[in-house]
């Protein structure tokens, strides 16, 4: 695997420090994710990125759970 060896968190820090511009749009949360705390894979981002939508609008842990699965090779059995 073959990624960036340091984290990059120039666009959340970019966006943070323009709070009254995201509170004028409307957006109300911003979260840092995948490459902004350690570097990975796209598989990696997709899935962060798909968690945090899921943990987002998620009312309990058990609900996030339920919908946010690893995949898992299938051994025949």
């Amino acid at each position: 695997m073959v990624t960036e060896r340091e984290p990059n968190d120039e666009l959340y820090e970019a966006l943070s420090a323009r709070e009254n511009d995201m509170k004028q749009a409307g957006i109300k949360t911003l979260l840092p994710i995948d490459d902004c705390h350690a570097p990975g894979t796209i598989a990696a981002a997709v899935y962060s990125g798909h968690k945090a939508a899921r943990e987002f609008l998620a009312d309990n842990d058990d609900e996030v759970s339920a919908l946010v699965r690893w995949e898992r090779p299938f051994t025949g059995k």
